[in-house]
């Protein structure tokens, strides 16, 4: 397999809320609910007020991580997490980013048809936002634009990538040609996965179901790079595009595996 690090499982959308707007939103609804009558008392409410706001700003700020490109990361020093999925929002598209406790970083697709230029404007802000510095793991389901157009964009903005998995089956698709010579220029390994490869961490395991080698549907989308995340009782399963024919093929694949 190929060696990633330790995880846990949660899933979650990303808060639309900063910690500062949460704060004074709870502040107000505080002032209406127990706004005193005597004015002293009044200004002595509003004075720790103050105090306890100026306390969370300079939390914030000790807290705060300023990494190499430019943006502050409050949430991975406030909070120490598991596993963590987002599905970021790219319009009409796909693109799932996957966190593990030890900082390790797994992107599955990223692309939108539409909406331009989503690498630039959601996904890599979404990185900026957690903290993320480099993708240790691309993965790539398949070709389509509603699928790989912002990972292009993270290529084109010299994003750090450290390995591009790709299905073997698909290699021969023209397509997957300068998208895997634009990842090794830019320093990606390019891996090629098929049926039956592992990622390996601890309990957590993300398989390969779909396709095996050799593969040559009629149609491309029944290409698509089907992973299979496993971790205790938490399962989850990312099938890019597959359509009719691939699903009756991996439904037969896990049906024998299960009775082998």
């Amino acid at each position: 397999g190929f060696p990633i690090n330790h995880v846990t499982a949660e899933v979650h959308y990303p808060p639309k809320t900063g910690i500062i707007r949460q704060y004074a939103y709870q502040t107000n609804q505080t002032k209406q609910e127990y706004l005193p009558d005597k004015p002293f008392e009044f200004f002595i409410l509003v004075h720790r007020r103050m105090v306890h706001a100026l306390a969370v700003f300079l939390i914030i700020v000790t807290v705060g991580i300023y990494d190499r490109m430019g943006s502050v990361s409050l949430l991975p020093a406030m909070k120490d997490s598991g596993l963590m999925i987002d599905m970021l929002d790219v319009g009409q598209g796909e693109c799932i980013l996957i966190r593990t406790p030890l900082r390790k970083t797994i992107l599955i697709d990223g692309g939108s048809s539409s909406r331009d230029k989503v690498g630039k404007y959601v996904i890599i802000p979404a990185l900026k936002y957690y903290g993320v510095k480099r993708i240790d793991y691309m993965l790539v389901t398949h070709m389509d634009k509603d699928h790989n157009s912002g990972l292009l964009e993270l290529f084109m903005e010299k994003y750090p990538v450290e390995n591009v998995l790709v299905t073997d089956a698909g290699k021969d698709d023209p397509p997957w040609q300068p998208f895997c010579h634009t990842a090794a220029e830019t320093g990606s390994e390019v891996i090629r996965v098929s049926r039956g490869d592992v990622l390996l961490s601890g309990e957590v395991t993300l398989t390969c179901l779909h396709p095996q080698a050799g593969y040559q549907p009629e149609e491309r989308n029944d290409n698509s790079m089907v992973m299979h995340l496993s971790y205790r009782s938490f399962d989850m399963l990312f099938t890019g595009d597959i359509g009719e024919e691939g699903e009756k093929t991996l439904i037969s694949y896990v049906k024998d595996r299960r009775h082998s």
